[in-house]
């Protein structure tokens, strides 16, 4: 019942990512607005849930630089059909809450310093994980 928090190493090692603090406060944001549930867990995938390999979640981070959750719903792990709108209403507010700092960061174009033209770019903030310019619309957007 909780936003499995892993990036890079995060589902298949025990070692947290670089941008581990930020990746948990976007998890506390889920938890918090998500309503019927009380006291929302959320972790590193890791420790938090358990190890897995080969996750599109890691994958994600450390060839995108996006951060990708696994939301375990409920605590069975096959809710009866009737159940599922009830906890889609739980999570809702969380989902619309991840749209929204979605938008928020650091976001731009990277140009070509003679021609100006926009390029395709790996663009890397601190020591996190690096973003990239997307290859269609050239830019790029980190949280």
């Amino acid at each position: 019942m909780a936003p499995n928090t892993s990036r890079a190493h995060g589902a298949y090692r025990a070692s947290q990512p670089p941008d581990y603090n930020h990746i948990l406060q976007l998890a506390g944001v889920y938890a918090n607005v998500s309503g019927g549930y009380s006291n929302m867990p959320y972790g590193q995938g890791y420790s938090g849930m358990y190890p897995i390999n080969g996750s599109t979640k890691d994958s994600n981070y450390g060839l995108k630089g996006s951060v990708s959750w696994s939301l375990e719903i409920s605590m069975s792990k096959q809710p009866p059909a009737s159940q599922i709108m009830m906890y889609y209403n739980y999570n809702r507010p969380g989902m619309i809450a991840m749209i929204e700092y979605a938008g928020y960061g650091i976001r731009g174009i990277v140009t070509d310093a003679v021609t100006g033209e926009p390029v395709t770019a790996s663009v890397f903030v601190n020591n996190f994980l690096p973003c990239f310019t997307d290859p269609e619309m050239v830019i790029f957007i980190n949280i």
